[in-house]
């Protein structure tokens, strides 16, 4: 992040960093919370570059610039040089962006449609995965991302299906280093992939949560926030929603969803999230009930997929980040 003189600036911002090591949904995990393919996914390293999203409630579009660093060592002045504008942004644009090697920095403004502004703006920072054994710089630019002074919350995505891998210890305790020295940052870790799980295996929600409580907690964090998530069921529940068209895989995807995310299992077995911000989180009830036509005749009612989105549990994270300054119902 370039540094600049906030107490010049009119407009006030609430900035989030998204972390995590490879191939743990962080993209997907971002995607679902914009309703939309966005940013680029698969599964392989795919951010080789910082994307700054600014939330423009009610604009249409995505617009931004390309840059390059001139330096990304920690604690130096980042100087940026500009690479390339667009005035409607798609994921096939930031795909460009991000494979070419001249470019490492991205600035784009729009609506994140589950994120309201308030007194504050609200600015979320996409970042590598920092363990990219062929590109030691996503290292470099993850650590000056989470070293910089700015920001106040830290979105931390865990892999369900990957937890304690030395990559993740490695990672999480540099930021528990940075986090103790500034005691007014926040962070949230997002256990992803959680309906991957097989509860017929022995694979309980709720004791690997309490796991991921102590093992967080041994390497530093004090009761932290954890919340179950699965956030491809959450983005194709919203495309769905948006009437944006999924492909055969996705489809199956999204009816496979509707049945075994019909409970509220990874709500229940959230952490240190209290029963207000639950409350806040569930789907209009009074809004009317209409079908939503997927393709080829499949109609599904709007309410399932709306809930389908509730027990994904991204709008827990969603409720904490709409209300972080009323501090009373954290």
């Amino acid at each position: 992040m370039t540094k600049n003189k906030r107490s010049k600036s009119i407009v006030s911002f609430f900035e989030l960093i998204v972390v995590a090591t490879m191939s743990s949904g962080k993209s997907t995990l971002i995607n679902s919370m914009l309703g939309q393919e966005l940013l680029h996914c698969a599964n392989e390293a795919t951010t080789a570059t910082i994307t700054r999203i600014h939330n423009k409630d009610q604009q249409p579009h995505f617009i931004g610039s390309a840059y390059n660093f001139k330096t990304i060592n920690l604690n130096e002045k980042a100087i940026l040089k500009f690479v390339s504008y667009e005035k409607n942004i798609d994921s096939n644009i930031l795909k460009t962006w991000n494979a070419d090697e001249k470019i490492n920095y991205i600035s784009i403004t729009g609506n994140i449609p589950s994120i309201k502004n308030s007194n504050k703006n609200i600015v979320l920072y996409d970042s590598p995965g920092p363990n990219n054994s062929q590109d030691n710089t996503h290292e470099a630019l993850t650590l000056n991302l989470v070293s910089d002074g700015r920001y106040g919350m830290i979105v931390y995505v865990l892999n369900a299906t990957q937890i304690g891998i030395n990559d993740d210890k490695l990672f999480l305790s540099q930021i528990a280093k940075v986090l103790k020295a500034d005691s007014r940052k926040n962070i949230i870790f997002i256990l992803n992939k959680a309906d991957i799980l097989d509860a017929e295996k022995g694979e309980n929600i709720e004791i690997i949560v309490e796991n991921i409580v102590l093992y967080l907690k041994n390497i530093g964090f004090i009761n932290p926030i954890v919340i179950p998530v699965s956030a491809l069921a959450a983005l194709n529940a919203r495309k769905a929603l948006n009437q944006q068209p999924l492909t055969r895989r996705e489809r199956n995807t999204l009816q496979q969803n509707l049945n075994d995310l019909n409970n509220d299992r990874l709500i229940k077995a959230a952490h240190n999230v209290t029963d207000k911000i639950k409350v806040l989180s569930l789907p209009n009830k009074e809004r009317k009930d209409t079908p939503i036509i997927i393709k080829d005749g499949l109609q599904i009612p709007r309410n399932q997929i709306e809930n389908l989105v509730y027990f994904s549990g991204l709008p827990l994270l969603e409720s904490i980040i709409n209300y972080k300054f009323q501090e009373t119902i954290l």
